[in-house]
């Protein structure tokens, strides 16, 4: 059985464990070292706002989705001027939402525990958070899985694309979801 909850600290390591497989694996091959997962989960849980889900199957973390709050100035260093233009310009709220990652153990994805971690993430933030708000994330299109699970939860595309550090030749693309509160 398959079930959604909240991250507790002793799930940090396979999390971890997790993100270093799903990040050197297609479509990111990224090659990320056990240090390199720890220094980027170190970086997201300690924003603002952190909230963590995770997924577990028979006692084993299996996937994990997380976000945090970010104010316009954190995102126009984070992800530039033409990013925090667009979210102030449909959403006149101080904060957004930044969904960092959703990941699933490559030996468990297509099982639609991607798309119930994300829609766990749109569910919280409905409840917890000052409507509207805007939730914001970034995925290459080469992701199908994912760009569909979004599309599913009504994401937009914002039409603003950077290049791929990882893979130059490819462009991530921001997208958005205004949510009000249920």
């Amino acid at each position: 059985m398959m079930y959604i909850r909240k991250y507790q600290p002793a799930d940090v390591l396979d999390i971890q464990r997790i993100y270093q497989v799903c990040f050197s694996g297609p479509p990111w091959n990224q090659e990320v070292t056990a240090e390199e997962a720890e220094l980027r989960w170190q970086e997201h849980s300690s924003k603002e706002g952190f909230t963590c889900f995770v997924a577990v199957h028979d006692h084993q973390i299996v996937g994990a989705a997380w976000f945090n709050v970010i104010s316009r100035n954190e995102l126009t260093k984070e992800r530039g001027h033409a990013l925090a233009n667009f979210a102030t310009s449909i959403n006149l709220t101080p904060k957004f939402i930044w969904i960092r990652e959703t990941i699933v153990d490559p030996a468990f994805q297509g099982q639609g525990i991607a798309s119930r971690l994300k829609e766990k993430v749109v569910q919280e933030v409905k409840e917890h958070f000052v409507p509207p708000i805007m939730l914001l994330t970034r995925m290459r299109d080469d992701n199908t899985n994912i760009v569909h699970i979004n599309e599913k939860l009504g994401f937009k595309r914002t039409g603003i694309k950077v290049k791929s550090k990882a893979t130059p030749d490819l462009l991530h693309e921001y997208w958005h979801l205004v949510l009000n509160k249920c």
